[in-house]
């Protein structure tokens, strides 16, 4: 791969949290041809078509940009989740609240402090 290929893959493999060489072979194996400094002719492995090489690529660009979104609104997910599940605990620290929803609702009352157990787990992991 050209210099500015392998940039783009480590990010790919960055973003997705995968380093193996399976991962890396996929990444070249759709790289395109101008992006290579062997020609395609010598690579190995090249039974594809190139219809079928195109479809590969649409896709691969689709599911790039699909969680480039997902990483761009994390963080405010994350905040807005975070703000929701204080507010559900405060809710919850009244009995009233608490009895109301044992009685009425006890399914989301159960979720809500799946949710929660859960939100606390998540904060308390090392980074």
């Amino acid at each position: 791969m050209k210099p500015l290929r392998q940039i783009e893959a480590v990010e790919r493999m960055i973003a997705s949290d995968t380093f193996s060489v399976v991962f890396a072979k996929a990444i070249l194996a759709f790289t395109k041809p101008e992006m290579l400094v062997e020609p395609e002719a010598k690579r190995p492995g090249q039974a594809q078509s190139a219809a079928g090489q195109a479809l590969l690529e649409k896709e691969s660009e689709g599911l790039l940009r699909d969680l480039k979104a997902v990483e761009d609104s994390y963080g405010t997910d994350m905040l807005t989740l975070t703000v929701s599940c204080g507010y559900f605990e405060r809710l919850l620290g009244s009995s009233k609240v608490t009895k109301y929803l044992e009685r009425n609702h006890v399914d989301t009352l159960h979720a809500l402090r799946s949710l929660i157990a859960d939100v606390r787990i998540g904060d308390s992991r090392p980074n």
